[in-house]
């Protein structure tokens, strides 16, 4: 594994979550681990690594639980 900092990761994180939840990337159909670490300048190692750490989940399973409160959401909202 590629060293990273806690700071470097919180960093990360904090980037990812702007980009997946905020931006609402996870509606992104192409969405994968690659082009997610191109837009946020790091090897998606890193970006892997950094999202298992923080959010105890793989890249899949961390953007599908968006997905799924997405989904609750708007089927309350019918």
């Amino acid at each position: 594994t590629t060293p990273v900092s806690e700071e470097q990761i919180d960093l990360i994180y904090a980037e990812v979550l702007k980009l997946v939840v905020e931006e609402k990337q996870f509606q992104n159909t192409d969405l994968s681990l690659k082009s997610l670490s191109e837009s946020l300048h790091v090897s998606p190692q890193v970006l892997s690594q950094v999202i298992n750490q923080k959010s105890g989940k793989n890249f899949n399973n961390f953007v599908n639980a968006f997905r799924i409160e997405e989904s609750k959401r708007l089927l309350h909202l019918e």
